[in-house]
């Protein structure tokens, strides 16, 4: 008795007419698929009109108008990825120095390593991908310039709980040991700039190294973008001389003058590492917080002083 047969998607069962006639209507189907299409591999073209030919045609013609289709919605991968690098390197007129010379809360800014003249940038699309954890890579370049997605605000920390140690100042001017946030340009989310980071922030943050946290390359501890305002979050401005922080607290920071950015929470300095990687942006640096000491345990500020640059 002839069992069953399953050829093309499509199953064939005895009928009451004879296994002959079943056996007919097989090699009439067979007639359409050649012996390497039955095996598995597609050896002729649809130009050949051998096997499947008018069904292989009719596919590359809808797959044609598929892939037209979303070329006009913009849908395409490599329309998303140009409009990202779009909105990513859109350029930013940095906040003005004003007349005092000093650095206002609310400015737009840059931040630049001294030493390799790198500038602080972050990429939003290159994600931690583990559930519950949302933060987006940090790093530095040396040639985007001014534009969205290196250009920062800062903002001024106020704890729901003041201390004794928190010092409250009356003006909107950034200060030696003052506690601040680091905020993206929201315009490298599509949003319009704003004092405020948008309405989904992202703030500059670190935190301890550990198992499951940490910089990819130097191993150092983890500096990147999150949403959550956490004292992960909170920085503050030292002098460069570790002699003269005591004496330069309080005062008020001049525009290009070099300073440290501080971790609050781990007391780690943020620093450029030497490890260079490539992505959708361009060549960038590593950036950790760490802070390297010589035999004098003098800070070694070489690759960790930053300073606050503005456009005029």
């Amino acid at each position: 008795m002839i069992g069953h047969v399953v050829i093309g998607g499509t199953e064939f069962r005895p009928s009451s007419v004879g296994g002959a006639v079943l056996l007919r209507r097989i090699s009439e189907i067979m007639q359409y698929y050649t012996k390497q299409q039955l095996q598995g591999a597609g050896g002729y073209s649809p130009g050949v009109r051998v096997g499947n030919w008018n069904e292989e045609a009719n596919m590359q013609e809808t797959k044609l108008k598929e892939l037209l289709l979303k070329q006009q919605e913009g849908s395409l991968k490599l329309n998303i990825f140009q409009q990202r690098v779009a909105i990513a390197l859109q350029p930013v007129n940095c906040s003005t120095i004003r007349n005092d010379g000093l650095i206002h809360f609310g400015d737009v800014l840059q931040l630049a390593n001294v030493g390799a003249a790198a500038f602080l940038t972050c990429d939003i699309e290159d994600r931690d991908t583990r559930v519950g954890d949302f933060s987006c890579t940090v790093s530095a370049t040396v040639s985007n310039g001014s534009v969205a997605c290196s250009t920062f605000l800062i903002a001024k920390y106020s704890p729901a709980q003041p201390s004794i140690c928190d010092r409250e100042y009356s003006d909107d001017a950034l200060h030696y040991g003052q506690k601040l946030r680091i905020i993206a340009n929201p315009m490298v989310q599509g949003e319009t700039l704003d004092g405020l980071g948008g309405s989904r922030p992202l703030y500059l943050y670190s935190r301890p190294v550990g198992t499951t946290h940490f910089a990819k390359f130097s191993r150092h501890q983890l500096v990147a973008l999150t949403d959550r305002a956490s004292y992960d979050t909170v920085w503050q401005v030292v002098a460069v001389d570790p002699g003269q922080r005591g004496v330069s607290e309080g005062v008020q920071v001049m525009a290009g003058a070099p300073f440290l950015l501080q971790h609050c929470a781990t007391k780690q300095d943020l620093c450029l590492e030497n490890h260079s990687f490539v992505n959708d942006l361009g060549s960038q640096l590593e950036v950790s917080a760490h802070s390297s000491f010589s035999k004098g345990q003098k800070s070694v500020c070489d690759m960790e002083r930053m300073v606050c640059s503005h456009l005029l």
